[in-house]
Order: C-alpha cells, then sequence, then structure tokens
C-alpha cells in the first residue's frame, strides 16, 4: 500500500509569499529609500533603520524555512509578523504603512488596528490551527525530504 505525500499547502505559499514581499522586502526597500534621502524629507534614525531592516531579514528568512516545511520557522513568522503588524496599528517608526504611500491621507487609527487584528489573526489561524502540513509524516518539502524536519 502507498501512501500518499502532501504537497505544501497554496494557502502557506499564499501567506508566506504575501509577508515576502509586503512585511519584508516593500518597508525594507522604503526605509533604506528614506535613509539615502530619495524619498521623504526627514531620515529615520539609526535605530530605527536597524530594526525595520532587522525585522524584514528576519521574515526573509523565515519565510524561506516556511517554504522548506521547517516547523519552527511557523513559530518564529508569526511572531515577527505580530510584533510587525502591532507596531505598525501603533504608529512606530521601525515600520513603514504602505497605505500611506498607495494612498492619499492617512488611515483611521481604528482602520489600522482592525487590519493588523485580521493580519494576525489570520497568520495564528493558519499557522497554529490548520497547520496539519507541518505535522504530517508524510508531507513533502520542495527538496522531497519527508517528515519531521
Amino acid at each position: 500500500m502507498t501512501q500518499t505525500r502532501r504537497h505544501r499547502p497554496f494557502g502557506v505559499t499564499l501567506i508566506t509569499a504575501y509577508d515576502l514581499i509586503m512585511v519584508a522586502i516593500l518597508p525594507t526597500t522604503l526605509v533604506l529609500l528614506q535613509v539615502f534621502g530619495v524619498i521623504g524629507d526627514t531620515r529615520p534614525e539609526t535605530l530605527n533603520v536597524f530594526a525595520s531592516v532587522l525585522l524584514g531579514a528576519g521574515v526573509v528568512i523565515c519565510t524561506s524555512a516556511v517554504w522548506r516545511a521547517e516547523n519552527w520557522a511557523r513559530v518564529v513568522l508569526v511572531a515577527l509578523i505580530t510584533l510587525y503588524y502591532v507596531g505598525l496599528a501603533f504608529g512606530a517608526p521601525y515600520t513603514v504603512d504602505l497605505a500611506y504611500y498607495a494612498a492619499s491621507g492617512d488611515w483611521n487609527p481604528w482602520l489600522r488596528a482592525g487590519r493588523s487584528v485580521f493580519w494576525i489573526a489570520l497568520h495564528g489561524w493558519y499557522f497554529f490551527v490548520a497547520a496539519d502540513w507541518f505535522f504530517d509524516p508524510n508531507r513533502t518539502s520542495p527538496d522531497e525530504r519527508a517528515g519531521w524536519l
């Protein structure tokens, strides 16, 4: 009797790709453009730049580890996403609100908080409640390794 191997769910790919682009690459790029004076009138403080780049690098590392089916990465990724969206809701200087650059005017604080709660809840539900794939001994990662990694 052959067992079928479960491949990475599409939702894992979709959520982590979103995190990679919208939480890591674009905000870090915007902070670095502010540092070099390409956009914005003022330059951010060094500590905020360091925190933003470190957060973006952590999200990049965790998303690549989640794609490789590493179990530890889902926990760290949810922690980093929570840190980012809580900071975004309260206007922390290490976060960059992409909606500010895309839309005219500032978002309502309740709308920012609601967006943060939505994304944190989505990540928490998907990576903790619906995380069967991470615990399935018959799953495969992209390099065809099976089981717990």
